[in-house]
């Protein structure tokens, strides 16, 4: 497992936290769905240009 550091606005760090807090989980799993969404649609598009 790796692990990242990265740089986001204030204001959009606190937004990703309130979502966290909402949904009941940590900061890390929201971050890791967002991650794990991207790749989807990103493996998506290319099997779409692939056809």
């Amino acid at each position: 497992m790796t692990t990242l550091s990265i740089r986001l606005a204030d204001d959009m760090a606190e937004r990703l936290k309130d979502i966290a807090k909402a949904r009941d989980i940590s900061l890390n799993k929201v971050m890791f769905e967002l991650s794990t969404q991207v790749l989807a649609e990103e493996e998506a598009k290319q099997r779409f240009l692939a056809r």
